[in-house]
C-alpha cells in the first residue's frame, strides 16, 4: 500500500503560525489538482481511491517530458502568482535587513548608540559606573532595522546583555 497524503492544514493551523511571525507559501488541493490537469493528469484522490489508481497517477506522471512538468510548475506560479510575490518579498525583506542602529541605555546613565554589534558589546564591556552615580538599575537595549523590525530588549547586568547581543 502507497504511504497516504499528510492531511492538509487547517485554516486554524495556518493563522497561528502566521501570528508567531511565520510567512507560509501554501499550495492548496485545489490548486495542485488544477495544475496537473494542465497535463491532463487527474490528481484527485481520497481514502477510497485505490492503490492501484494511484499507482497509475504516478507512472503517468513519471513518464511526462520536462516541458509537460514545466507546463504543470508554470500552472501553479500561474495561480498562485500573488502569495508567490508576497512570499518572496518576505523573505528579501528578512535576508537583506540589517542592523540600523543600536541603543543602549543604562538607566542611571546617559544613552548610547552604536550602528554595529561589535561597538554595543564593547560600550557595555567597558561600562563602569561611578561613585556617585545612582545605584545601576539595569540595560535597555533597542535595536532598529532598515526595514523597519525593532527589538526591544531589558536586561539587569552586564553578562545577559552581552549575550543577548552575541545572538545577532
Amino acid at each position: 500500500m502507497l504511504p497516504r497524503v499528510a492531511d492538509t492544514p487547517t485554516e486554524g493551523a495556518l493563522t497561528q503560525l502566521r501570528s508567531l511571525g511565520f510567512e507560509i507559501l501554501y499550495f492548496d488541493y485545489d490548486t495542485i489538482i488544477e495544475a496537473f490537469s494542465a497535463c491532463g493528469i487527474d490528481a484527485f484522490f481520497d481514502e477510497d481511491t485505490s492503490d492501484k489508481s494511484v499507482r497509475k497517477r504516478i507512472d503517468l506522471y513519471n513518464s511526462l517530458s520536462d516541458v509537460e512538468i514545466e507546463k504543470i510548475e508554470s500552472r501553479i506560479r500561474e495561480i498562485k502568482q500573488d502569495e508567490i510575490n508576497k512570499f518572496i518579498g518576505s523573505l528579501e525583506r528578512t535576508i537583506l535587513r540589517s542592523i540600523e542602529k543600536i541603543i543602549i541605555v543604562a538607566l542611571h546613565g546617559k544613552e548610547y548608540q552604536a550602528n554595529k554589534i561589535q561597538d554595543a558589546i564593547k560600550y557595555i564591556e567597558k561600562y563602569k559606573s561611578t561613585k556617585n552615580s545612582v545605584k545601576f538599575v539595569k540595560f535597555e537595549i533597542f535595536v532598529r532595522y532598515n526595514n523597519g523590525d525593532k527589538v526591544d530588549a531589558s536586561f539587569q547586568d552586564k553578562v545577559s546583555a552581552v549575550n543577548f547581543l552575541k545572538l545577532f
